[in-house]
């Protein structure tokens, strides 16, 4: 399925409309250039390497999201976690577990977006992700409770600005 950015805007389904959200950033930073091409598939076959992306600085950005790959061969999925960046190329991994995720793919992540997690798993999270460094324990786990006392909420950890953080994607 082939998308222009127009279309993007009235199309309600998960992965057009994280394509969108990346095209409004990329507006707002001024390095959009022109319309969005995007290719919808569920063959992880059809997926170029990293090393065969269009490179041109500042001509073509690329944002490959991979949902709903728990059965597939993970290894293309890290081939773009880790060398993806020298491409122009941006990675979402939509994951059910974070924990099922190969080491490479966690390692790899810049940001981290959960929604609601039973305790053992955030506990998890909070050692993997996040320790001391970032925040207490307590008061993340307090933060993600509370955040998550709204329908559909979420907290996203940011590794690299070292920030526990929610609604990122609010005006």
């Amino acid at each position: 399925m082939w998308l222009q950015q127009n279309d993007l805007r009235s199309y309600d389904q998960p992965i057009p409309i994280l394509c969108n959200i990346f095209a409004s950033l990329k507006q707002k930073e001024g390095n959009l250039n022109g319309n969005i091409t995007v290719t919808l598939s569920d063959k992880i076959r059809e997926i170029p390497l990293p090393e065969d992306l269009d490179k041109t600085y500042g001509k073509k950005d690329h944002l490959v999201i991979f949902d709903d790959c728990a059965r597939e061969n993970k290894l293309m999925m890290e081939i773009y976690f880790t060398e993806s960046r020298h491409s122009n190329c941006n990675c979402i991994y939509i994951a059910q577990d974070y924990f099922t995720l190969p080491q490479n793919i966690r390692v790899n992540s810049n940001m981290i977006i959960l929604f609601e997690q039973n305790p053992e798993k955030l506990s998890r999270i909070f050692t993997s992700c996040i320790g001391d460094r970032i925040m207490q324990k307590e008061r993340f786990l307090t933060f993600a409770n509370y955040t998550w006392t709204n329908a559909y909420s979420y907290i996203a950890i940011n590794k690299v600005k070292r920030k526990v953080m929610d609604d990122i994607f609010t005006e």
